[in-house]
């Protein structure tokens, strides 16, 4: 039970750090680097210490889970928050990696959680037949 509690954290914690993500790729990435123009808002270095939180925590999440393939999206969450942080995403040029790790990512999240979702359906259905 526990597995799963960390999988539907991981799932949560990722589809909760996306937009994040995508916002920050959107507003703050340009050929230069991330956040390398001083005009921007101090705001925008909370806004990506937000999503960055929710990835790693959704990483740490997915190892502790029943995840199939679990080192698969700890690799690409890792990856996201290294190449945005330490790479500023190439100037733009890493976009082509991450948004096919993104969409990896929402589509292991949404699956994992309505996966927890049936096996709970299933041990309830399995308790009533007993009791019956």
């Amino acid at each position: 039970m526990a597995s799963s509690k960390h999988s539907t954290e991981f799932a949560w914690l990722a589809l909760a750090g996306i937009p994040g993500d995508i916002w920050c790729g959107m507003f703050h990435i340009c050929m230069d680097g991330h956040l390398y123009h001083k005009e921007m808002p101090r705001w925008w270095l909370y806004a990506d210490f937000v999503w960055v939180v929710f990835f790693v925590a959704a990483a740490v999440a997915v190892l502790r889970s029943d995840v199939p393939r679990r080192l698969i999206p700890f690799s690409l969450l890792l990856f996201l928050v290294f190449s945005r942080l330490l790479l500023a995403s190439g100037g733009g040029g890493l976009f082509i990696f991450e948004l096919p790790a993104l969409i990896y990512i929402a589509i292991v999240s949404v699956l994992t959680i309505r996966r927890v979702r049936r096996q709970k359906r299933q041990k309830i259905e399995s308790q009533n037949e007993a009791v019956a």
